[in-house]
């Protein structure tokens, strides 16, 4: 796999891509098994809330593919907060761990969360060493740390809560 910006496609979700979503969700997590165990619950109730409508899962996010393999994906929440979309998952395998394809996909779902105008984007990653990329990533996109909440103990001692504010002219944010 390539880290150049131009070897990574994407495709909205599909209403088939449902354990497709689980797979790669537990191959990113695969070093870390008490987190898959953690968060297992949680990614099920994600891949029902994103797949219950087809226009929901076609416009929440998309899969990142690579040499005609899903190799991640991304989804956003566009629907619970008015003016605020929180990043939900941000996910890649652990394969291709390291080579910028992260960054890249983030880059690209900003491009196309900032066209449905948000006051502001959200996203949550833990305090944990295996989250240290992630919270790199998001701090070199110009995410700002809002806060710090407790998380539900061991594995997730704690959550980082990033906030990326957007300003428009004329002052208002």
């Amino acid at each position: 796999m390539s880290n150049e910006q131009g070897d990574m496609e994407t495709r909205p979700f599909r209403m088939s891509d449902k354990s497709l979503i689980l797979s790669l969700l537990i191959d990113s997590y695969q070093k870390e098994p008490e987190l898959i165990d953690y968060f297992h619950g949680s990614w099920e109730s994600l891949v029902k809330s994103k797949f219950k409508r087809r226009e929901l899962a076609k416009r929440n996010g998309f899969l990142s593919i690579v040499n005609d393999k899903a190799i991640g994906f991304i989804a956003w929440d566009a629907e619970t907060m008015p003016g605020i979309i929180k990043i939900c998952h941000n996910c890649i395998i652990e394969s291709a761990k390291g080579l910028g394809l992260g960054r890249n996909q983030l880059r690209l779902a900003m491009g196309q969360i900032l066209e449905l105008r948000p006051k502001a984007i959200i996203a949550n990653t833990g305090t944990i060493d295996f989250f240290e990329p992630a919270r790199r990533m998001y701090e070199s996109f110009g995410f700002r740390k809002a806060g710090i909440v407790a998380g539900g103990g061991s594995p997730m001692p704690a959550i980082i809560q990033y906030e990326y504010e957007i300003f428009r002219a004329g002052g208002n944010s």
